[in-house]
């Protein structure tokens, strides 16, 4: 019996100290902060799984360029498309209303704030042009452009007849968000060295050799679908191994017919 008093001392002090004003302080903070993590827990789960196949495209693109061998790989890339639906006061992807994208009246600005974004997210997600993806020929090749399309765009029937131009003037000027450089300057970076019969070729031409030769568009036409795709040149295995001829990456940006033209192979 002895032994048993210092223990109901004990939790007589314990009970104490629970009920003591810096415990209530700690949990009524703790409660306030759980408040708000709930309130906003489902726009954060929300945006979270929204751009969730950005991230899964990306570390399939990774792994896929570790283990190629001899032009191979056993990694696939896990990169659907992302397919976006403009209306006049809100984007929809994959049929879901967008968290990303969120306006009160559709302006060009945010036409051109859309395609920017998908355009940047097309680029990281392929890993910026930077690593050796897609399956090549061992020795001959006669289909070479190899494509996987990032974004599908297109408007709403309330749309139909607009016109939204100043791409290019946007890409130009505006910084993307926490990187201090404009959508231009990132979508832009130079090719590594694009050889042509063991001569360095177009590398310092931005328009033409590099990542973004192939946006064209001028204007967006709400009659009009679009396509956002990574568009890589792959030569023969062996012709890159000995330095003949390398890889080179673009981002296109175009109609469906423009898509069809320039890629031989389609991904997805």
């Amino acid at each position: 019996m002895a032994l048993q008093k210092p223990q109901k001392e004990y939790l007589v002090n314990m009970d104490k100290k629970a009920v003591s004003p810096e415990i209530m302080v700690v949990l009524l903070a703790f409660i306030i902060v759980a408040i708000i993590l709930l309130t906003f827990s489902g726009q954060l789960t929300s945006l979270f799984k929204e751009d969730a196949d950005i991230e899964t495209c990306r570390l399939s693109v990774l792994a896929q360029s570790q283990t190629k061998l001899f032009g191979k790989s056993i990694v696939p890339l896990d990169c659907p498309r992302r397919n976006l639906k403009i209306f006049e006061n809100k984007v929809e992807i994959n049929g879901k209303k967008s968290k990303k994208y969120e306006f009160n009246k559709l302006t060009a600005d945010e036409v051109n704030h859309i395609a920017a974004e998908e355009m940047r997210l097309c680029w990281y997600k392929m890993a910026e042009g930077n690593r050796n993806i897609f399956e090549q020929s061992y020795l001959f090749e006669t289909k070479s452009n190899t494509c996987v399309i990032c974004s599908e765009i297109q408007f709403d029937d309330k749309l139909k007849g607009q016109y939204f131009d100043g791409l290019l003037d946007y890409l130009k000027s505006k910084k993307i968000p926490k990187l201090d450089k404009t959508y231009f300057d990132y979508l832009i970076r130079s090719q590594s060295d694009f050889y042509l019969l063991f001569l360095p070729y177009g590398q310092y031409n931005p328009w033409f050799y590099g990542t973004t030769g192939k946006v064209s568009e001028s204007k967006f036409d709400t009659n009009q679908k679009y396509l956002i795709y990574f568009l890589a040149f792959k030569p023969p295995w062996l012709a890159e191994k000995v330095g003949a001829i390398t890889s080179a990456y673009y981002l296109g940006l175009g109609k469906e017919d423009k898509r069809n033209t320039e890629c031989d192979i389609q991904i997805n």
